[in-house]
This record gives structure tokens, C-alpha cells and sequence, in this order.
């Protein structure tokens, strides 16, 4: 491994540091490895049937993401990046409509440029949620010049869209099955800090920089 990237976090810097010492010395002693699996600080914690579910998720994940990397691949993109996995894995939890329009997404929209973004439902500005509960999909256009930096309820409340429009989107939303997601869509405040404390704990930022780095 490399040089460990410039943290402002000094906890996290060391904890690259010892990283790396570790996996230089696997690999000096055994070669590259094929995988490494990381288990974050929420994983940590949880009891062992828990981990066991989890783990099931995380096959489940996996097998999804290669379902979307042989149907991409159909479309003519031989090695699709991560965004494109996300953004197909998006486009058919909802159903090639656009949550926020209403308008149909049809498969070369979906990977022309600036034509459909992964939009964050709360703001990730406000929210440090890069979840894939906290993206959907959403035609350029409508979000950087209305949707921005607020959340769907809060775009009703300021009168960007209509109370019947907010309607109709939640309505499509609960088409997606995914309780996580209308939740988010229907939430009514952000509260900032509290979202701040749970996700960028030096454990779990640590984790993600692991992720990144490795």
C-alpha cells in the first residue's frame, strides 16, 4: 500500500498508519490478497444473529450489484463504474419514473450525461447520509434548480411544489417497497446534528477512509 492519504482527522491518520503497516506485512508475508472485508463499527457491536443477518444483506447486496453489471453490460457498457451499478439498481427500484416529475427515465437517459442524477433525498450537506436508503434518482434539471438543498417535505412547505404534486410523489414512492425511503421522503425536519454524531464518529469515519484507501 501506498502513501496514507492527508486526514484532518488525527485519530483516523493513525489508524491508516497501523493499516497499512498491517497489510504490507500480509502481503510481504502471503502476497496480495483477492478480498478484504471490512467490518464497520456498527457491525461490531451487534450480536451474533444480527452479524448473521447482515452478512445475509450484504450476499444479497452483492448479487444485485452483479444482476445490474450483466444488464448494463447489455446496454452496451462493458465495464460499468459504481455509479452506474447505483443508478440502475435506482432506475428499476423505481420502475424508470422519476420520483420527483413523474416523468419516464428510459435506459439511455439513465446514463447520458447530465440528463439523470442520484440525488440524495436529505441532503447530504445537512445530513452526512450516503446511503443507498438516501438516493434515488431524479432528471437533472429539476434538481439543481428546485430540489437543491432540501428535502422533499421542505420543498413543499416553501411552495416549490404544490401540496397535490407532493401527493403524487409520495404515491409513486410507495410503489419503490422500501419503507427506509419513504420515510425520508415524508420527513418533516433534518435534524443535523444528530445525523452529524451517529455517522462521523472517528470508528465509523475510520471505516470508510479503510474503504476508500484499500
Amino acid at each position: 500500500l501506498g502513501e496514507v492519504p492527508n486526514l484532518r482527522n488525527p485519530i483516523v491518520q493513525q489508524g491508516l498508519f497501523e493499516l497499512r503497516r498491517l497489510v504490507n506485512a500480509i502481503i510481504k508475508e502471503y502476497g496480495k490478497p483477492d478480498a478484504i472485508h471490512i467490518e464497520f463499527a456498527r457491525e461490531l457491536k451487534l450480536p451474533k444473529a444480527e452479524r448473521k443477518k447482515l452478512a445475509k444483506e450484504n450476499e444479497a447486496n452483492r448479487k444485485k450489484n452483479e444482476e445490474a453489471i450483466n444488464e448494463i453490460r447489455k446496454l452496451g457498457i462493458p465495464e460499468p463504474p459504481s455509479t452506474d451499478i447505483v443508478k440502475y439498481r435506482l432506475w428499476k427500484e423505481c420502475n424508470g419514473i422519476c420520483p420527483y416529475t413523474g416523468e419516464e427515465i428510459s435506459p439511455e437517459m439513465l446514463f447520458a450525461e447530465n440528463v439523470i442524477d442520484i440525488e440524495h433525498i436529505l441532503p447530504y450537506s445537512r445530513t452526512q447520509d450516503d446511503s443507498f436508503n438516501n438516493l434515488t434518482l431524479c432528471f437533472a434539471d429539476f434538481n439543481r434548480e428546485k430540489k437543491q438543498n432540501l428535502s422533499p417535505y421542505e420543498m413543499k412547505e416553501r411552495g416549490i411544489i404544490s401540496e397535490a404534486e407532493y401527493e403524487q410523489m409520495i404515491k409513486r414512492v410507495k410503489k419503490f417497497d422500501n419503507e427506509a425511503k419513504l420515510k425520508r421522503f415524508t420527513q418533516e425536519e433534518i435534524n443535523t446534528e444528530d445525523f452529524i454524531a451517529r455517522q462521523l464518529n472517528d470508528t465509523a469515519y475510520l471505516s470508510r477512509e479503510a474503504k476508500v484507501y484499500l
